[in-house]
């Protein structure tokens, strides 16, 4: 009866024969122990874990007393490489940074760009904030070397993606009304801002002027009006011109 079944077995593929035990390898990875087969590493060529199934004697990683093959590299990192070898997909720790994984990549031969697509982001994004810092390093030199200037920093917003998403429903007076304030109050540095700064100094020296001048009528016993004019509020004309 046992026989008849194991040869239905046979038959139809049910029986399934264990890989010999020579087709086992044992690799440590900073004292952590992992069991694979070697044809599970030969199915990502031309790495470091697929060289050691091809000769143990010119392999340096390799302990004869042990029987393993010793790396002094991160064994929960080593996690995500092994299982690539068993799957075929790349994923990354969610708890490495991109940099430290990266370096684990280059010491297996492994091509980061078999990383898995959801996984890219979170591994090449210290490469963005490092383009961004760079792009500020750079934008901030340019600031204080020139004058400030409003499309400088509208492109670096657009840039980086800080711009703040233009408003359809408010009217063309509402876009317009903060610059011109800004003009009005001189905090945008343009030269319109600089024109009406100008302007409005004038205005102020010229009142200024006008009343401090002062004229007085006073006639004399022979009846002879005499004008004379005094300008009392010259001091305060004088430290106003100092302050600039």
């Amino acid at each position: 009866m046992n026989l008849g079944l194991h040869t239905i077995q046979e038959q139809f593929g049910g029986v399934h024969n264990p890989p010999p035990q020579t087709n086992k390898v044992i690799i440590n990875v900073g004292g952590a122990r992992f069991e694979t087969y070697k044809s599970t590493l030969r199915n990502i060529p031309d790495t470091r874990l697929a060289w050691i199934t091809e000769s143990k004697a010119d392999n340096p990683d390799y302990d004869p007393i042990s029987g393993e093959y010793f790396f002094d590299r991160h064994p929960h990192m080593f996690l995500m490489i092994l299982n690539y070898y068993r799957t075929g997909k790349l994923h990354t720790p969610t708890d490495v940074c991109g940099p430290a994984f990266e370096e684990e990549l280059l010491f297996w031969g492994i091509d980061e760009k078999q990383i898995e697509s959801c996984c890219w982001g979170s591994y090449s994004q210290h490469r963005d904030a490092q383009h961004t810092l760079e792009e500020l390093k750079i934008d901030s030199n340019n600031t204080e070397e020139t004058d400030y200037d409003d499309t400088q920093f509208g492109s670096t917003a657009e840039k980086f993606g800080i711009m703040e998403s233009e408003d359809v429903s408010r009217s063309s007076w509402d876009r317009i009304k903060p610059k011109i304030w800004a003009v009005i109050d001189g905090h945008s540095g343009s030269l319109a801002a600089k024109v009406m700064l100008y302007y409005s100094e004038s205005i102020q020296i010229y009142q200024i002027i006008n009343n401090s001048v002062v004229s007085y009528v006073i006639s004399d016993d022979n009846g002879v009006i005499n004008v004379y004019t005094s300008s009392f509020y010259m001091p305060a004309l004088y430290n106003f011109i100092l302050a600039f």
